[in-house]
């Protein structure tokens, strides 16, 4: 089970990486060679030297604004070029061996990979409704604020369980790889930190709409290369204390680089107006004076009265520069004033309250996890679905505001088992180190408990580079912390690891059949829902007739508990070649029969009380094309669909 279940892991995420591809091709014909490209070529250098993983790297925190340089624009869905060579790096190991984290965190790991695999898969094709011809149809919505389409969405279900996927993947990578943690891995991260911080910095004494005309840059934040002010603060913030942990490895010049480094990582932090990486950059900071303390008490006495002097001036200087330098930048200080309350009882409940219900995104999750606990809404849902369970005004589209409740959310309880496990089973081990463990360790730790306390307040790892630096830091504290000690993996926990996956595969498959298809939604919700059917047209004898594709589905108002279905074929060759044809009412099949002559089928259907909408659906075995026939006509026929309500005014009839 451990080999399989790598087996499965890797060979998941490339094909999912590849589908993502094939997807996006279309509209840009270059990313399929470029991402071909770059996985191959990170294969075959990874075989002779894993030490190439540093040149992908160092692209870690810029390639969004190459890309957007250099295509001209810049979407999330480009990070699949990273992805491909990362994964093209990783992957001459990922396929021959089995898991490397250790033996305690595996199976967790594990079953959160292979739920993480099954969820990506099964919400792809619940957006589509199992029905590929959607990802090229228009006009089908997926959401009450219509969602994008079926292509659209699926491509950020992908999205969401690539990020997921990759993270764990990479974390396992870093503990079989055995590179040099400072020299391989850190440093050409923090060169590609210190070049976002570098355009930061341009942002912010030179230049504010530099790559930064977007909503941040409306709002008076800096968003560096990441065209995200929220991901490029997460990124400096972890890098405040990875530049400290990062110098501690130099034989000279520990303190001038450490000095320059942690400055322009919380430049950066500070022109993002980011109140979470403000705490997560605080986080590493206090973390780092700890661990220095008596370093940091002796400097003083090591330095004259003038040098003393030059760096608390200089101090100031930066903090009035930065404060005061761009009056179009809002600093994280600016924006958590706004945030704290009065002091008064009323006022701190209020802002309780705030803190958790985040404008409705919490309410909206709970209400999720109320309707779907067992299984979630699905990988990628809530900013799909979000608008679906809110109850008030719509909300734009965002996360759940706390990683936890988000993730949840999506994968509900038993699709939860693995991740729940694996943070808890890591975080106990982050909250009691080794006695040992060095100064550089309790950096780290810093880092990693102010990124989980950011994480209650939002999800900034749902950005691919936040969420890789992310695991990063999760290995290199491991890496100084000591790894946990090696215990046999039982047979039993192998078997509980497949139980569960099956569980969920069977769970999240019927939700995605039943309450969650998209035509249930459409018909819970209230959105508009149709495909697969043409234009109606008026019949002599019947009235209003639709003719159907081979498959069609619409969403019906009830407006009675009456209604009457009517379904026929004019093929010229009807008689030679019968039609098979399927009509379902709310998922139930309704008529299955052979149409063998022109005549009309009907039947009664009984809508029950209280269902405001009904579901139509139809199938034919063959369809009709004009074309074929000289006819200028490119429609595909497959059935003629008729239905109306009995017992209301003709006028309402359909």
């Amino acid at each position: 089970m451990d080999r399989a279940t790598k087996l499965i892991a890797i060979a998941s995420t490339c094909a999912l990486v590849a589908l993502k591809v094939a997807l996006l091709a279309p509209g840009w014909p270059p990313l399929l060679w470029m991402s071909a490209g770059f996985f191959v070529g990170g294969a075959v250098l990874a075989s002779f030297d894993r030490r190439i993983v540093g040149v992908v790297l160092l692209f870690l925190y810029i390639f969004p604004a190459l890309i957007g340089l250099l295509h001209g624009i810049y979407h999330i869905n480009a990070d699949v070029i990273w992805m491909s060579a990362l994964l093209g790096v990783m992957a001459p190991d990922a396929f021959r061996t089995r898991w490397h984290v250790p033996a305690r965190w595996r199976t967790p790991l594990a079953l959160w990979a292979l739920v993480c695999i099954v969820a990506t898969i099964v919400v792809f094709g619940r957006e589509m409704d199992f029905y590929p011809v959607l990802l090229s149809e228009r006009g089908v919505v997926n959401s009450v604020t219509g969602g994008g389409g079926p292509a659209f969405v699926t491509q950020w279900v992908l999205h969401v369980g690539l990020i997921l996927l990759i993270g764990i993947v990479w974390f396992d990578w870093l503990f079989g790889a055995r590179l040099d943690m400072h020299k391989d891995i850190a440093t050409p991260l923090l060169v590609s930190c210190l070049m976002l911080a570098a355009v930061s910095m341009y942002q912010l004494f030179v230049d504010f709409s530099f790559l930064n005309n977007n909503v941040f840059g409306g709002l008076g934040r800096a968003s560096g290369t990441m065209f995200d002010a929220n991901a490029s603060g997460n990124i400096a913030g972890f890098w405040v204390g990875g530049a400290i942990i990062w110098a501690s490895g130099l034989t000279r010049w520990k303190v001038p680089l450490a000095a320059f480094t942690v400055t322009a990582a919380w430049l950066t932090v500070w022109a993002s107006g980011s109140r979470g990486a403000f705490l997560l950059a605080l986080s590493c900071t206090l973390f780092a004076l700890f661990a220095f303390r008596d370093v940091i008490l002796r400097l003083p006495r090591r330095m004259s009265t003038a040098q003393l002097a030059a760096a608390v001036v200089m101090l100031a200087l930066i903090g009035w520069t930065a404060t005061y330098v761009n009056p179009q930048i809002v600093g994280p200080l600016t924006r958590i004033r706004e945030t704290i309350p009065a002091a008064s009882v009323s006022s701190i409940g209020n802002f309780a309250w705030r803190m958790w219900d985040r404008d409705g995104y919490g309410s909206a999750a709970l209400a999720m996890i109320d309707q779907f606990p067992a299984f979630g809404i699905g990988v990628g849902g809530y900013h799909l679905m979000l608008d679906d369970f809110v109850r008030g005004p719509l909300l734009p589209p965002d996360n759940a505001q706390n990683w936890f409740r988000h993730q949840l959310a999506e994968f509900g309880l038993v699709g939860s088992v693995g991740w729940m496990a694996w943070t808890l089973l890591f975080g106990w081990f982050v909250l009691t180190p080794k006695p040992q463990a060095p100064n550089t360790a309790i950096v780290a730790r810093g880092a990693l408990i102010g990124f989980a306390i950011v994480s209650l307040v939002g999800v900034p790892a749902q950005s691919l580079p936040v969420a890789i630096t992310f695991w990063t830091f999760a290995f290199w504290y491991a890496s100084l912390a000591g790894e946990p000690g090696a215990a046999p993996i039982l047979a039993r926990r192998w078997v509980a690891v497949a139980v569960v996956t099956l569980v969920f595969l069977a769970g999240t498959a019927y939700a995605a059949t039943t309450s969650l298809r998209l035509a249930s939604r459409a018909q819970r919700a209230g959105f508009t829902f149709k495909y697969g059917l043409y234009e109606p047209e008026r019949d002599a004898e019947f009235g209003e007739v639709r003719w159907a594709r081979q498959r069609s589905a619409i969403v019906i108002d009830a407006l009675s508990r009456r209604m009457e279905v009517s379904v026929a074929v004019n093929h010229h060759d009807i008689q030679e070649r019968p039609v098979d044809a399927k009509v379902w009412i709310d998922g139930s099949l309704a008529l299955d029969t052979r149409l063998t002559n022109t005549s009309w089928r009907t039947f009664p259907v009984r809508v029950p009380d209280g269902e405001r909408r009904v579901i139509l659906e139809t199938w034919v075995n063959r369809v009709l094309n004009p074309f074929e026939f000289g006819v200028m006509d490119g429609r595909q026929l497959g059935l003629l669909v008729r239905w109306r309500f009995l017992d209301v005014p003709s006028a309402e009839s359909h």
